[in-house]
């Protein structure tokens, strides 16, 4: 049997990021690097000093980036030139692991780093721009492997590389973990928790009618938002929303103050190929979910009772007021949650699969 712990060779791995705040290289990369390094997998880390994709302030985020040229070609040049040490320090390990892409617009440039090269994907990231699906086929096509975080990933990928390995996002248990005195008393207030980048606030805003219906049945519940930027609800009682301005420092207490975490979404090319990262840090956190049964949530909902799939807003409404009802239902179905985390997608058994795969190739 290959046991990964077995081999003292110590390999070093080079892994060019996205971001310091970029939730694919938090998740799937940097978090992983402690547990790699024990494992005899010696990872550095080489993020660039400005973020890949900028948004304009203003309305001159409304503007497309083709005319906007000055701006577009002055961000790609940053780009390369915050590329460079890692390209350079490629030449001197023995994999270079890649979050998503290199140079955004200029992939093809990943033929100056040192191969094996290994992709690291959690989106179906061929549907945007500048990648687009004859982009990220070509980028697919110069890399020795790719690591996916689901099937629906997989079965795209293995059209232009021969070795995908499907690895799902894992959780640092270590950090992400139920608060010390238990879920709170039936006497509390109740809190229905949602933490996400600003993009997705529109699927919130698609289940913002049941929200609203749940907040105004329920005068002691509140609905808290963990973001980068406050949401623009229409109907939902102001003075039972509580956003929260997303720190890292911050993040686990702030999930740790839900009584339920919630993840909408519809259903699209785009949500079957999303990582369920959100799903799982509420259950590390031992929330019971309330989740739409999309691509990996699907999969996760069936490993064991650990909150509700819901379809629609009768459903949104229902099974988050099921857990309102009965807290010590929540209570169960987050200690089910965190066990399942513990045992199939904590970031160690999550490295201990990547450094098989780095091994391999090296």
């Amino acid at each position: 049997m290959y046991e990964i712990a077995t081999l003292k060779t110590d390999l070093r791995v080079v892994a060019l990021t996205a971001g310091h705040e970029d939730p694919a290289s938090r998740f799937r990369i940097r978090q992983n690097i402690p547990h790699l390094g024990r494992l005899g997998i010696k990872v550095r880390e080489f993020t660039p000093f400005v973020t890949q994709y900028p948004e304009l302030p203003g309305r001159l985020g409304r503007i497309r980036r083709r005319y906007l040229l000055p701006l577009a070609v002055t961000q790609t040049a940053l780009n390369v030139i915050a590329r460079i040490p890692g390209t350079m320090a490629s030449y001197k390990a023995d994999v270079t692991w890649i979050s998503r892409s290199y140079i955004p617009a200029m992939e093809q440039a990943i033929r100056l780093v040192k191969k094996p090269r290994v992709l690291d994907v959690d989106d179906a990231i061929w549907l945007t721009t500048p990648f687009g699906a004859r982009t990220a086929a070509r980028f697919a096509r110069q890399m020795n492997a790719i690591v996916v975080a689901n099937h629906y990933l997989a079965d795209w990928y293995s059209n232009y590389c021969d070795r995908v390995f499907v690895i799902s996002g894992g959780i640092d248990i270590a950090r992400f973990r139920p608060r010390p005195d238990g879920m709170q008393s039936q006497d509390s207030k109740f809190v229905i928790g949602w933490t996400g980048t600003s993009g997705n606030f529109r699927e919130l805003y698609k289940i913002e009618v049941a929200l609203a219906r749940f907040l105004v049945d329920h005068p002691d519940a509140r609905l808290c938002i963990v973001s980068n930027t406050q949401p623009e609800f229409k109907i939902v009682p102001q003075a039972q929303l509580e956003f929260r301005r997303w720190r890292e420092a911050d993040e686990v207490a702030d999930i740790q103050d839900f009584n339920v975490g919630i993840m909408p979404l519809h259903d699209s090319e785009w949500t079957r190929g999303k990582n369920s990262n959100k799903m799982l840090c509420y259950m590390a956190c031992g929330l019971p979910v309330v989740v739409s049964p999309v691509g990996t949530n699907k999969e996760i909902l069936e490993i064991g009772k650990i909150g509700f799939g819901a379809t629609s807003l009768d459903d949104w409404y229902e099974l988050v007021n099921q857990i309102y009802c009965n807290r010590d239902l929540g209570t169960s179905l987050g200690a089910n949650g965190h066990d399942i985390v513990a045992q199939n997608f904590s970031a160690q058994a999550v490295s201990e699969q990547l450094a098989k795969v780095f091994r391999k190739l090296a």
